[in-house]
């Protein structure tokens, strides 16, 4: 095939190259995506799975890294029969070419090159035969481009699915098209894929049920000495909590900033074993969220957009596991302390 170069230099794909890459290959292919896929990873790495079988007669398999613990998101793919499955079961052998969608090979453990790499994060990708990667909102978006320069439409209730999967995946990334990443281009998808989503399965993912250890941590971070305000500023905690009940921290950041007089909300917790996460959100057009968070943590262990930002911070030497329960409540204790602190600094301008 062309060299890369010659690919990419357009900074869009076409027909005649993706022909170049799949047309003549019988193998299935493996398709990865970023690790703890949110809906927008998980639609397009479906959506690329059916056009893959549509357009090439390729049998392809959706693997991730990490785990899909949120309950929208686990909602999302019971509602609509998907598979995915853990990127431990992935065998190089049984599979001609990879593919990476809403990630790139740098950001995957064990990916070293791919065939084909579409995402819309601004991140240069330098180890793949062919990269479609654009600035738009979701990267739903460029899987639905897809399939319009590939001439596919959907026919049958089995493609519902993949409407419905992609139309929620927009909705979400883009926060149903406010978010600042959002363009034209979004719309439009989400306008052509609106009429052959399943609204009634939507309505379904919308409305998922909070699990009850959500509220539990709610009342947690609401007791005064698990949480701290610098004006309009928030810092609080729910203490150690399993991977499992990880992506609470981001649905209490959202729903703390709602609260009147903030404007700014930081939730942390000792996850798992061994990791701090931090789950930031802002509507403060002159805070930098990754910056912020590079500031207090490390350029290593944190980054963000405009509103939105995360750290993880690895706890050294032993994991929380390996510990009795006399010496995790030390630990905690410690770490709680030094994070509010250093939070604390770093809200007040120091």
């Amino acid at each position: 095939m062309g060299s890369q170069e010659q690919i990419n230099e357009c900074g869009t794909v076409s027909k005649e190259s993706l022909d170049i890459v799949f047309v003549d290959s019988s193998e299935p292919v493996a398709i990865f995506t970023h690790p703890t896929p949110d809906p927008d990873a998980i639609a397009s790495a479906i959506g690329l799975q059916w056009v893959f079988k549509r357009v090439y007669g390729l049998e392809s398999t959706v693997f991730y890294d990490g785990v899909v613990s949120h309950v929208q998101n686990n909602t999302m793919i019971n509602v609509l029969g998907l598979d995915l499955f853990p990127s431990s079961e992935y065998d190089s052998s049984l599979f001609g070419q990879v593919v990476v969608v809403d990630s790139t090979t740098k950001r995957l453990n064990g990916i070293d090159h791919a065939a084909f790499v579409i995402d819309h994060h601004r991140v240069k990708e330098d180890s793949a035969d062919l990269v479609w990667i654009e600035e738009v909102g979701a990267c739903s978006t460029l899987v639905w481009e897809l399939f319009q320069l590939l001439d596919v439409t959907f026919t049958g209730e089995s493609d519902q699915q993949i409407a419905t999967a992609l139309t929620f995946g927009i909705l979400n990334d883009t926060h149903d098209l406010v978010s600042e990443t959002a363009c034209g281009r979004d719309d439009k998808a989400l306008s052509g894929l609106r009429e052959f989503a399943d609204r009634k399965k939507l309505r379904s993912i919308f409305k998922y049920k909070r699990p009850e250890y959500y509220f539990e941590l709610r009342k947690i971070l609401d007791s005064q000495e698990n949480h701290q305000k610098i004006g309009s500023f928030f810092i609080g905690t729910t203490g150690p909590i399993s991977i499992v009940k990880r992506d609470c921290l981001a649905e209490l950041a959202d729903e703390y900033l709602r609260t009147v007089g903030l404007d700014t909300v930081v939730i942390f917790a000792i996850v798992g074993d061994g990791e701090v996460h931090v789950c930031m959100r802002s509507e403060n057009s002159s805070l930098n969220v990754g910056d912020f968070l590079q500031k207090v943590f490390g350029r290593d262990f944190g980054g963000g957009k405009l509103g939105a930002g995360s750290s993880k911070i690895p706890l050294g030497l032993h994991s929380m596991d390996e510990l009795d329960e006399e010496l995790k409540v030390v630990i905690w204790g410690v770490t709680k302390k030094i994070i509010f602190g250093k939070l604390l600094k770093a809200a007040g301008g120091n």
